[in-house]
């Protein structure tokens, strides 16, 4: 009798499992599911971006560097090897979309774990249906083994296949003092840079303050003075901006000849602070420097692309497949060349030396990070593979001890107990054990040219309801339209950020056309899509 229900039982939970899992496992519209895509999280703390080129005896430093105080006017100081033959402004969007093309492998949400757990709680039934609903006989049951190894079989291939800030002002020029040497002077952007050298750090510590920087601290003059004697130069820019806070104004590109590529650090300790430091470093091999991590390394080819009938010509990561299409990729990038990330975060202890750029033989290298999600269901998985794999070994271990009439205790008590708990072990272990990172996330769509395509489209509706806009300044009509889509709840469907007015991945600018306005959305690897906004001549 309790054989008898155990076997309807078991058929009506086969039949009920059966018609939940022939659906989708995520209902959506299309019937596809979609999974998140995640980035690795910049720690709350100041950082800095740069992008160290060495090519032929020239060195090009571009930095970015945020910072987090009160107060309007800042000035900052940079020391390079050598006088720089260029200064130039660099688009605020170009090292964020190098930060997010060129990411380590980050295991989010690439399983689907509706069918793993579909396949294990089959299995499990199966096993239990033989071991304890058929004690009387084994005949007819092979099927169940021959069941249960196939299901464990199709797991494994489905498991394979998932698992695939305000506006700036300018500023007067420096006012000059003895024993100071200017070079240049000039508005680079939003800052007033000058390029200069001093006598000694008591000389330079007087031009400081007398041009409205902040006096060298005590602790930081020898460092300056080091600087002085092996013949550097100094480039010091001042901004002033509108807000207050944390903000990051445009990056500066610098370009100097040196023999030997370094990234300066010294006085950015004398901030007294933590530092997150990113740089990529482009060169014909791979970069190293002591004190940084290596966390990416490739080399990178000049290949075609397109988006929306687009045609676009970018950098293409040879091993790891990682894209380089910003237009200003193509002033630093070369084909073949080597890029190189390394990063760290650093105390003000570890920040006391210059980082000195050494290159090795080409040698392909990414990390591997979990995210939080990523990791649990990295352990789930293990686990219900260990619980399905261990019941078909004592299945048949089970079914030949029946059929040869060998002795049987009790299977829950000698083996599937043990298992269960060596799986949940191995499950959790796997969990707290594996690199984790912080992460945000996005939409992963199945065709990354929607966000494109319903960017452009809700664009057009923005102007349809107020035709008089496309008469102003194309910086106000970018503020409105963000304010716009931020009224619409539109996000950036690559980082699941609010878009800005930015050229970086998902987000847009909007520039003049002779009569026309063309809005710019950029696509996942930085590539610029132009979509007209305006077709009829405008008057003014």
């Amino acid at each position: 009798m309790i054989s008898k229900n155990f076997n309807k039982i078991f058929q009506l939970i086969l039949v009920l499992i059966c018609c939940f899992v022939c659906t989708p496992e995520t209902a959506l519209a299309d019937g596809i599911y979609i999974p998140e895509i995640a980035y690795a999280k910049l720690p709350d703390m100041p950082f800095q971006r740069a992008v160290l080129t060495y090519r032929d005896g020239i060195e090009t430093l571009i930095i970015e560097s945020s910072l987090e105080a009160e107060g309007k006017s800042f000035g900052w100081i940079i020391p390079l090897p050598a006088v720089p033959t260029k200064l130039k402004e660099v688009s605020p969007g170009f090292l964020k979309t190098m930060t997010e093309c060129i990411q380590p492998r980050i295991s989010h949400d690439q399983i689907q774990l509706g069918y793993v757990i579909f396949y294990a709680v089959i299995i499990t039934l199966a096993v239990f249906y033989y071991i304890f609903g058929r004690k009387k006989s084994s005949k007819g049951c092979s099927w169940i083994i021959v069941t249960a190894i196939l299901l464990f079989f199709f797991a494994g291939l489905g498991i394979g296949s998932l698992t695939s800030f305000g506006g700036f002002g300018h500023i007067k020029t420096y006012h000059k003092t003895p024993g100071i040497n200017i070079y240049s002077d000039s508005q680079v952007g939003n800052y007033n840079v000058a390029v200069l050298n001093a006598d000694n750090a008591n000389v330079l510590d007087s031009w400081l303050s007398t041009n409205g920087f902040a006096k060298i601290p005590e602790a930081g003059k020898h460092i300056v003075a080091d600087y002085i004697t092996n013949g550097w130069c100094f480039v010091t820019a001042k901004l002033h901006r509108e807000g207050s806070g944390f903000s990051s104004p445009h990056p500066l590109l610098m370009s100097f000849q040196t023999k030997r590529p370094v990234y300066p650090m010294k006085l950015t300790a004398l901030a007294d602070s933590e530092l997150y430091l990113e740089l990529f470093v482009c060169a014909d091999k791979r970069a190293e420097a002591k004190g940084l991590e290596l966390s990416y390394c490739d080399r990178h080819i000049n290949k075609e692309f397109y988006v929306l009938r687009q045609k676009f010509w970018g950098y293409l990561g040879e091993n790891y497949y990682r894209r380089m299409y910003h237009p200003f990729a193509k002033n630093i990038l070369w084909t073949n060349c080597v890029i190189t990330k390394l990063s760290a975060k650093l105390t003000p202890e570890q920040m006391n030396k210059d980082f000195e750029i050494e290159f090795e033989s080409f040698e392909p290298f990414i990390q591997h990070f979990y995210s939080f999600r990523g990791a649990i269901k990295k352990g789930v998985l293990i686990s219900l593979l260990i619980w399905s794999a261990g019941l078909i070994v004592a299945l048949l271990s089970y079914s030949f001890r029946k059929r040869f009439k060998k002795d049987i205790s009790h299977p829950m008590g000698r083996f599937i107990l043990p298992l269960f708990c060596t799986s949940i072990f191995v499950g959790l272990f796997i969990v707290i054990t594996v690199p984790k990172i912080k992460v945000v996330t996005g939409k992963n769509y199945r065709n990354p040219r929607y966000h494109l395509v319903d960017t452009h489209k809700l664009a057009m509706k923005f102007i349809n309801e107020q035709p008089a806009i496309i008469t102003n300044e194309t910086k106000i009509i970018e503020q409105k339209l963000v304010n716009y889509f931020k009224n619409e709840k539109w996000e950036n469907s690559f980082t699941g950020e609010p878009i800005k007015a930015e050229d970086s991945p998902g987000n847009f600018t909007i520039i003049r056309n002779n009569e026309n306005l063309d809005l710019i959305v950029y696509y996942i690897n930085g590539a610029p899509v132009k979509k007209r906004l305006t077709f009829e001549p405008l008057n003014f």
